[in-house]
């Protein structure tokens, strides 16, 4: 009988040494944790954020959105925003906010458009040293008639459903800032 009680009392420490099993999302957080530990960043950290940084010598800004189902994050580079001191950290996070939630490819066509579209039009009017304050109904109507005033490397007007699809890219970003009531001064689309 000696042989059940050894069983019964392997049994129960079997029992009391179980482990629990933990969440994909608190083992992310322990994992991250423990890297912050050893390697003293916290960039490990995963979550939406912006990263500052050089490259050759040149300051670099870059935008970073966590995949779904984990792998390598999301980086984009939206360092063409520091040549516009007053604005870029009010658009770097207005873009984290308001794209998070969309696909990787929309990300990518949104900045695509920040830098050929706005901050283009942003460059050619000399506003470089804007800030949030000064965005007003002037400015983003100026944009507007930029927008249907540029042209294609043809030489032909831009068609109206591209002017509709880079407002749209502006209002996600405005709509991501801390200055949602500028959403109201985007016209809707191109003038008719």
């Amino acid at each position: 009988m000696m042989g059940d009680s050894d069983y019964k009392e392997e049994s129960l420490v079997h029992t009391s040494s179980k482990k629990k099993r933990t969440s994909n999302a608190q083992q992310v957080v322990e994992n991250a944790k423990r890297r912050n530990a050893e390697q003293g960043n916290v960039e490990n950290l995963p979550g939406t954020r912006l990263e500052h940084g050089t490259h050759d010598g040149k300051t670099t800004l870059t935008a970073i959105f966590p995949r779904k189902g984990g792998g390598e994050p999301q980086r984009l580079d939206i360092s063409f925003m520091l040549e516009f001191p007053g604005l870029s950290k009010f658009f770097a996070d207005g873009l984290l906010n308001g794209s998070k939630n969309l696909s990787a490819r929309s990300r990518v066509e949104i900045v695509k458009i920040l830098r050929n579209s706005w901050f283009a039009y942003l460059g050619e009017r000399g506003y470089a040293t804007l800030s949030p304050e000064h965005l007003d109904e002037q400015i983003l109507t100026g944009y507007n008639t930029w927008l249907n005033e540029s042209r294609r490397n043809d030489g032909g007007a831009i068609h109206p459903t591209t002017i509709m699809t880079r407002l749209s890219a502006f209002r996600t970003v405005i709509r991501g800032s801390n200055k949602r009531q500028l959403l109201d001064l985007i016209p809707s689309g191109p003038r008719g």
